[in-house]
Protein backbone atom coordinates (compact mmCIF):
# COMPACT_ATOMS: atom_id res chain seq x y z
CA UNK A 1 0.00 0.00 0.00
CA UNK A 2 3.05 2.27 0.69
CA UNK A 3 6.31 2.46 -0.90
CA UNK A 4 9.42 2.46 1.33
CA UNK A 5 10.43 6.20 0.53
CA UNK A 6 7.26 8.05 1.37
CA UNK A 7 6.99 5.61 4.77
CA UNK A 8 10.27 7.11 5.96
CA UNK A 9 9.39 11.04 4.91
CA UNK A 10 6.75 10.43 6.84
CA UNK A 11 8.41 9.38 9.98
CA UNK A 12 10.82 11.78 9.62
CA UNK A 13 8.51 14.43 9.21
CA UNK A 14 6.50 13.24 12.67
CA UNK A 15 10.28 12.93 14.67
CA UNK A 16 10.59 16.52 13.21
CA UNK A 17 7.59 18.13 14.83
CA UNK A 18 7.78 15.89 18.07
CA UNK A 19 11.20 17.53 18.35
CA UNK A 20 10.11 20.72 17.59
CA UNK A 21 7.54 20.84 20.34
CA UNK A 22 9.74 19.38 22.64
CA UNK A 23 12.25 22.28 22.02
CA UNK A 24 9.31 24.82 22.05
CA UNK A 25 8.04 23.65 25.59
CA UNK A 26 4.82 22.55 23.55
CA UNK A 27 2.62 19.29 24.91
CA UNK A 28 2.36 16.48 22.60
CA UNK A 29 -1.23 14.96 23.02
CA UNK A 30 -1.14 11.46 22.79
CA UNK A 31 -3.30 9.57 20.03
CA UNK A 32 -5.69 7.85 22.74
CA UNK A 33 -5.59 6.26 26.09
CA UNK A 34 -3.52 3.28 25.69
CA UNK A 35 -0.52 4.35 23.58
CA UNK A 36 1.91 6.99 25.85
CA UNK A 37 4.52 7.27 22.12
CA UNK A 38 2.76 8.65 18.83
CA UNK A 39 1.02 12.00 17.82
CA UNK A 40 -1.88 12.99 16.33
CA UNK A 41 -1.66 13.43 12.72
CA UNK A 42 -3.95 15.65 12.25
CA UNK A 43 -2.27 18.29 14.62
CA UNK A 44 0.44 18.69 12.05
CA UNK A 45 -0.71 18.93 8.57
CA UNK A 46 -2.50 15.46 7.62
CA UNK A 47 -6.16 16.09 8.12
CA UNK A 48 -7.15 16.86 4.45
CA UNK A 49 -4.42 14.07 3.45
CA UNK A 50 -6.42 11.40 5.03
CA UNK A 51 -9.84 12.70 4.47
CA UNK A 52 -9.19 11.83 1.16
CA UNK A 53 -7.53 8.37 1.98
CA UNK A 54 -10.92 7.66 3.84
CA UNK A 55 -12.97 8.79 0.81
CA UNK A 56 -11.13 7.74 -1.76
CA UNK A 57 -9.55 4.81 -0.85
CA UNK A 58 -11.05 3.09 2.97
CA UNK A 59 -14.73 3.82 1.85
CA UNK A 60 -15.15 2.20 -1.67
CA UNK A 61 -12.91 -0.87 0.18
CA UNK A 62 -14.69 -0.81 3.04
CA UNK A 63 -18.28 -0.86 0.73
CA UNK A 64 -17.41 -4.04 -0.34
CA UNK A 65 -15.55 -6.23 2.24
CA UNK A 66 -18.06 -5.14 5.26
CA UNK A 67 -21.53 -5.15 6.22
CA UNK A 68 -23.37 -2.23 4.41
CA UNK A 69 -23.88 -0.48 8.37
CA UNK A 70 -20.61 -0.22 8.84
CA UNK A 71 -19.84 2.18 6.15
CA UNK A 72 -22.26 2.07 2.38
CA UNK A 73 -25.42 2.57 4.33
CA UNK A 74 -24.58 5.77 5.91
CA UNK A 75 -20.80 6.57 4.84
CA UNK A 76 -17.60 7.08 6.26
CA UNK A 77 -17.82 10.89 7.65
CA UNK A 78 -14.96 11.56 10.47
CA UNK A 79 -11.95 10.40 10.99
CA UNK A 80 -9.08 10.35 13.96
CA UNK A 81 -5.43 9.48 12.15
CA UNK A 82 -2.47 9.00 14.64
CA UNK A 83 1.01 7.59 14.88
CA UNK A 84 1.83 4.72 17.59
CA UNK A 85 5.34 3.50 18.18
CA UNK A 86 6.10 0.29 20.03
CA UNK A 87 9.96 -0.35 21.33
CA UNK A 88 11.84 -1.81 24.18
CA UNK A 89 11.58 0.30 27.05
CA UNK A 90 8.51 2.46 26.18
CA UNK A 91 5.44 0.86 25.08
CA UNK A 92 5.99 -2.69 23.90
CA UNK A 93 2.66 -4.22 23.58
CA UNK A 94 -1.63 -2.86 23.35
CA UNK A 95 -3.85 -4.54 25.61
CA UNK A 96 -7.14 -6.53 23.92
CA UNK A 97 -9.44 -3.69 23.00
CA UNK A 98 -12.19 -2.32 20.68
CA UNK A 99 -11.73 1.05 18.35
CA UNK A 100 -13.42 3.72 18.88
CA UNK A 101 -14.41 3.45 15.06
CA UNK A 102 -16.78 1.51 12.62
CA UNK A 103 -13.31 0.98 10.46
CA UNK A 104 -9.68 0.75 11.24
CA UNK A 105 -6.98 1.06 8.96
CA UNK A 106 -3.52 -0.16 10.72
CA UNK A 107 -0.95 0.79 8.62
CA UNK A 108 2.52 -0.78 9.63
CA UNK A 109 5.31 2.43 8.80
CA UNK A 110 8.11 -0.59 10.14
CA UNK A 111 11.59 0.08 10.41
CA UNK A 112 13.25 -3.04 11.86
CA UNK A 113 11.33 -4.90 14.77
CA UNK A 114 10.79 -8.41 16.15
CA UNK A 115 7.68 -9.70 17.49
CA UNK A 116 4.51 -7.15 18.00
CA UNK A 117 2.09 -9.26 15.65
CA UNK A 118 -1.50 -8.51 16.13
CA UNK A 119 -3.82 -10.63 17.71
CA UNK A 120 -7.42 -10.92 16.59
CA UNK A 121 -10.32 -12.11 19.02
CA UNK A 122 -13.82 -12.00 17.61
CA UNK A 123 -16.17 -9.01 16.39
CA UNK A 124 -18.41 -8.09 19.61
CA UNK A 125 -20.81 -4.93 19.52
CA UNK A 126 -20.40 -3.03 22.67
CA UNK A 127 -22.90 -4.88 24.77
CA UNK A 128 -21.06 -7.92 24.35
CA UNK A 129 -17.30 -6.61 24.36
CA UNK A 130 -16.82 -9.21 27.16
CA UNK A 131 -17.65 -12.31 26.07
CA UNK A 132 -14.72 -14.28 25.29
CA UNK A 133 -13.72 -15.06 21.80
CA UNK A 134 -14.12 -18.50 20.09
CA UNK A 135 -11.41 -20.82 19.55
CA UNK A 136 -11.99 -20.05 15.56
CA UNK A 137 -12.28 -16.44 15.85
CA UNK A 138 -8.38 -16.20 17.12
CA UNK A 139 -6.23 -14.78 14.66
CA UNK A 140 -2.48 -13.87 15.14
CA UNK A 141 -1.06 -11.75 11.82
CA UNK A 142 2.57 -10.54 11.46
CA UNK A 143 3.24 -7.12 11.15
CA UNK A 144 4.72 -6.24 7.62
CA UNK A 145 6.36 -2.67 6.74
CA UNK A 146 4.24 -1.01 3.66
CA UNK A 147 1.02 -3.33 4.35
CA UNK A 148 -2.27 -2.25 6.03
CA UNK A 149 -4.92 -4.23 7.67
CA UNK A 150 -8.79 -2.61 7.30
CA UNK A 151 -10.73 -4.53 9.99
CA UNK A 152 -14.13 -3.22 11.43
CA UNK A 153 -13.20 -1.22 14.75
CA UNK A 154 -15.56 -4.08 16.80
CA UNK A 155 -12.92 -6.65 15.88
CA UNK A 156 -10.71 -7.23 18.81
CA UNK A 157 -7.84 -6.94 19.12
CA UNK A 158 -4.04 -6.47 21.08
CA UNK A 159 -0.48 -6.30 19.85
CA UNK A 160 1.66 -8.84 21.40
CA UNK A 161 5.00 -7.66 22.84
CA UNK A 162 7.38 -6.43 20.63
CA UNK A 163 11.28 -8.16 21.26
CA UNK A 164 13.66 -6.32 19.49
CA UNK A 165 13.71 -2.74 17.73
CA UNK A 166 11.10 -0.23 17.19
CA UNK A 167 7.32 -0.90 15.00
CA UNK A 168 5.76 2.28 14.06
CA UNK A 169 1.99 2.40 12.37
CA UNK A 170 -0.18 4.75 10.97
CA UNK A 171 -3.84 4.31 12.54
CA UNK A 172 -7.18 5.58 11.34
CA UNK A 173 -10.07 5.65 12.82
CA UNK A 174 -12.64 6.03 9.96
CA UNK A 175 -16.32 6.81 11.79
CA UNK A 176 -19.82 7.11 10.55
CA UNK A 177 -22.14 9.37 12.80
CA UNK A 178 -25.10 7.83 10.85
CA UNK A 179 -23.87 4.11 12.35
CA UNK A 180 -23.38 5.80 15.67
CA UNK A 181 -26.89 7.43 15.34
CA UNK A 182 -29.11 3.86 14.57
CA UNK A 183 -26.94 1.98 17.09
CA UNK A 184 -27.95 4.32 19.84
CA UNK A 185 -31.14 3.36 19.62
CA UNK A 186 -30.91 -0.10 19.70
CA UNK A 187 -30.19 -2.04 22.89
CA UNK A 188 -30.39 -5.32 21.21
CA UNK A 189 -27.62 -7.18 20.44
CA UNK A 190 -27.04 -6.83 16.48
CA UNK A 191 -26.81 -9.39 13.96
CA UNK A 192 -23.17 -9.28 13.42
CA UNK A 193 -21.95 -9.51 16.98
CA UNK A 194 -20.21 -12.59 16.74
CA UNK A 195 -21.32 -13.53 20.63
CA UNK A 196 -24.39 -14.77 18.77
CA UNK A 197 -22.74 -17.64 17.32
Amino acid sequence: MLEEKFACRLLTEVAYFQDWCKKAGHQIVRPNSMNNYGAILDHFGFKTALSDLVSSVIQPLANRLFRPEFAKKYGLDSHHGFLVEYEPGKDTNLDFHRDDSEITLNLCLGRQFQGGDLYFGGVRCSNCREVPPYSYEEKYVQHEPGVALLHLGAHRHAATSIKKGIRRNLILWCNSSGFRKNKSTKKDCPVWCGARS
